[in-house]
């Protein structure tokens, strides 16, 4: 299933009202509209936290919103409400959620426990065993690569 994004011509200034009724939008849908501002105001500040999606400085008098929209999206999918339980994985396989656009991933929550995968669970790497996320997340960015990071059981996988 192929979701279409709603793209409409934008005749005004990038940023301002227009970006923050974005974000408050997508604070919105995240589960967060409210902490998520609050999360934004340390954001890229000399006391509170780098961005999670780029080097963006953190200068030594900041502005309120110092951040740019795609920074602030990112932030938002890391504190989401949403959740990937036990359930997702008893529901899909790794080898399935292989297949899944980024966004569905990102949609479908953090993860609540730590996971182990196994050939029975369907890892699409051929490995017998390792990280279920790092399943996932090495296709994007090469993590999960490290051996050492897995381990060597034959056991199904305990979720």
């Amino acid at each position: 299933m192929t979701h279409e994004p709603d793209v409409r011509p934008y005749h005004h200034p990038s940023g301002g009202w227009g970006s923050a009724r974005s974000l408050g939008n997508i604070l919105r849908r995240e589960g967060v509209p409210l902490s998520g501002w609050l999360v934004l105001l340390r954001q890229n500040k000399p006391d509170g936290f780098q961005c999670v999606s780029c080097a963006w400085s953190k200068p030594a008098s900041p502005l309120p919103f110092e951040f740019c929209e795609n920074g602030a999206k990112a932030t938002a999918w890391e504190i989401t409400s949403h959740h990937a339980t036990p359930a997702l994985f008893a529901k899909h396989t790794v080898s399935e959620l292989w297949t899944w656009e980024d966004h569905r991933l990102e949609q479908a929550g953090r993860l609540t426990e730590p996971l182990r995968s196994t050939a029975a669970v369907g890892n699409p790497n051929g490995r017998t065993s390792g990280c279920c996320r790092c399943s996932l997340q090495s296709r994007r960015s090469g993590f999960g690569q490290d051996q050492s990071r897995q381990s060597t059981s034959t056991e199904p996988a305990q979720l």
